[in-house]
């Protein structure tokens, strides 16, 4: 489901983008940006439509200038082809007028460049100085450059389309920038067309994809010779995989790559795992080669498999890429080769995949790595809200709990010359808590490897981790909306703590500066100390997300009938919606490292989630066991406020 803005953003681009995206509502959306920029405020619009709609993957195949790069911030996960660029700078425009209109105008513009220096601070993690800096001087950014930063999460691989960049001649480039360029304007193709040469490329990628994971146990350090012969394969579009199989074949004479050849005691060929040179040797038991070859292909493998499957990696194995169009049969037949298993290249499927299952080779800790990778990696990355707005904290054991607050530290108090320094105390939690244990087994199958299904061990393991994740936020948000009491007789929300309002109201500049100033006011627990709680979340269901994001994000006071401008508190708030609340209650936290309401506890030294394997006997498959370790405690009930809302 991809959504193209392949042209510039101006009057009507905001509408037809929103029109799009809502007809995938609640589904995975890919946008592909290649576009000059245009209408800050259109831009804006189609920044907060990407923004509300969950899941958005955003690809960057040649330009994101101007507004079109703010957009681009926008995606829950933001890809860059290899040879696109990014270019950031303060909105501007063209005006006319007299001197109070032209200052109108820069009033405007300056609302608008704090909204946008936001959303670069909040992908990136810089400065707000650093980021206005970058505005300021028009920054240029390759795809590296634009990784190192922070502005993306990943480099795909270069695309021809990313050639041409729409809008970029508008544009003063910088020398280093204007080498990689060409102005052409390529998007007066149709979208179809774009599709084609889209499909074209990635084709000719699995073709070299493909010949490249045949030849992975020669590398490219080879003789000279066989290289050749293997760079002239892969640079040739018209060569087949069969095709490449059988030059170097004739090449080095073997029946199969990578394998042993003949009877017991033959000529086999493997890879030195110091030098990458090609190695020749006989089979039989006194054959060794060494083991620091089936530790690179294990994790090379187990990197491809994941890549493949859409699992995001930071540090993936270089020989991955080379793997990554290799089927799960052949993977077991290569773990059987490494271990000299001499009838390897003769298995079927079902035989390769039963037999490395149960054998000495690395293939079950292959499918150990990858199906606990992918379980970490749905577990790290899965859209769980109450990450944001709650803390982490680490208990040693499942004995009863109670933890300090970090807002009611003791007063410093005047120490007289000579005098003695006096000690203090914190103030414990207003809850106690146990941790506590959960768990689930999932099973890989011989038919889902045989099949070459990597959904089995890869999307399914992804899948649990996701929900290990969202048990965090199913605890959280129970204990934010619940009603029971609490250890100390009352309940999280309630007059006597000063936070909760007294009557419900909708939201509004109005009602939240009154939350705002109870929360500021709040008190230690002497009755006297103002510990000055600052709110940092606006917490609301998924009913209220929009009318809350309009607020967030408008430049002035919706209520006033003038140009009153929106308090910069409000729009610095961040913004956490979650559907497991409803009705019309809306909340206040605090920043955790000032206090901290809510906390996700783990049992300390444990992994996150805990994974346990074991390869089956009486029946064919592989069992992976995940243990969470987890429980959500209230700390300190004044760092939060609730309306009941209207």
């Amino acid at each position: 489901m991809e959504i193209f803005l392949y042209e510039p953003i101006v009057q009507g681009s905001a509408k037809k983008f929103v029109d799009e995206i809502q007809q995938f509502k609640n589904k995975p959306v890919t946008v592909r940006i290649n576009s000059g920029g245009g209408s800050v405020f259109e831009g804006l619009s189609i920044y907060n439509a990407i923004k509300t709609h969950g899941q958005v993957t955003i690809q960057i195949d040649g330009l994101a200038a101007s507004i079109a790069s703010l957009i681009a911030m926008a995606g829950s996960r933001v890809e860059m082809a290899g040879n696109s660029l990014i270019m950031i700078h303060n909105p501007w425009s063209a005006t006319e007028g007299d001197s109070n209109e032209l200052k109108k105008q820069a009033d405007l513009l300056d609302k608008c460049k704090t909204t946008m220096l936001e959303a670069y601070v909040k992908k990136t993690g810089l400065k707000h100085s650093e980021i206005s800096q970058i505005m300021d001087s028009e920054s240029w950014f390759t795809a590296e450059e634009a990784f190192e930063l922070g502005l993306i999460d990943v480099i795909y691989e270069p695309l021809q389309a990313a050639a041409s960049f729409h809008g970029i001649e508008r544009f003063n480039l910088p020398e280093r920038i204007k080498s990689m360029t060409q102005t052409k304007n390529v998007i007066g193709s149709d979208v179809e067309a774009k599709l084609k040469e889209l499909t074209s490329i990635k084709a000719e990628q699995k073709r070299q994809g493909d010949i490249k994971a045949r030849f992975y146990l020669f590398k490219k350090k080879a003789s000279p010779q066989l290289r050749d012969v293997m760079d002239g394969c892969i640079d040739d579009p018209a060569v087949t995989v069969e095709q490449a199989v059988e030059r170097v074949n004739n090449q080095l004479g073997l029946e199969s790559i990578g394998a042993d050849c003949g009877a017991h005691g033959a000529n086999v060929v493997k890879v030195d795992p110091v030098t990458g040179m090609i190695q020749t040797g006989t089979s039989g038991p006194n054959a060794s080669f060494g083991s620091n070859q089936d530790h690179n292909f294990l994790q090379a493998a187990t990197d491809a498999l994941l890549i493949r499957n859409g699992v995001r990696l930071n540090n993936p194995h270089p020989a991955s890429r080379d793997l990554r169009n290799m089927g799960i049969p052949e993977i077991a037949r290569n773990f059987l080769r490494l271990s000299n298993d001499l009838n390897a290249s003769g298995y079927s499927n079902r035989d390769a995949v039963v037999k490395a299952m149960h054998s000495t080779s690395d293939f079950p800790l292959l499918l150990a790595n990858t199906g606990g990778k992918s379980l970490q990696e749905g577990y790290q990355f899965a859209p769980i809200t109450c990450r944001e707005w709650t803390s982490e904290r680490e208990v040693p054991d499942f004995k009863e709990q109670t933890l300090t607050k970090l807002s009611e530290a003791p007063d410093m108090l005047e120490v007289a010359e000579g005098g003695e320094y006096k000690h203090g105390t914190f103030g414990e939690s207003a809850d106690k808590f146990k941790i506590k244990k959960w768990g689930r087994i999932f099973s890989i199958t011989r038919e889902a490897l045989v099949n070459d299904d990597l959904s089995a061990f890869t999307r399914l393991p992804f899948a649990f981790g996701q929900r290990a994740a969202a048990l965090e936020s199913d605890e959280v948000y129970s204990l934010l909306t619940s009603l029971s009491n609490l250890t100390d007789g009352s309940p999280l929300f309630d007059s006597t703590r000063g936070n909760l309002a007294s009557t419900g109201s909708v939201l509004s500049v109005s009602s939240l500066g009154e939350a705002r100033a109870a929360m500021r006011n709040q008190k230690g627990v002497d009755g006297k100390t103002i510990i000055d709680i600052q709110p940092r979340f606006l917490i609301v269901p998924a009913e209220l997300e929009t009318n809350a994001e309009q607020l967030l994000s408008s430049l002035v006071d919706s209520s006033k009938n003038n140009d009153t401008a929106n308090p910069a508190w409000i729009r610095s708030l961040s913004l956490v919606a979650d559907p497991r609340m409803s009705g019309t209650s809306w909340y206040l936290a605090s920043d955790a490292n000032q206090a901290e309401g809510i906390i996700r506890a783990f049992l300390a030294g444990e992994d996150r989630p805990y994974i346990e394997e074991k390869a089956g006997f009486e029946v064919d498959d592989f069992t992976i066991k995940a243990r969470l370790e987890f429980a959500a405690a209230i700390v300190d009930p004044k760092s939060l406020y609730k309306n009941p809302g209207a």
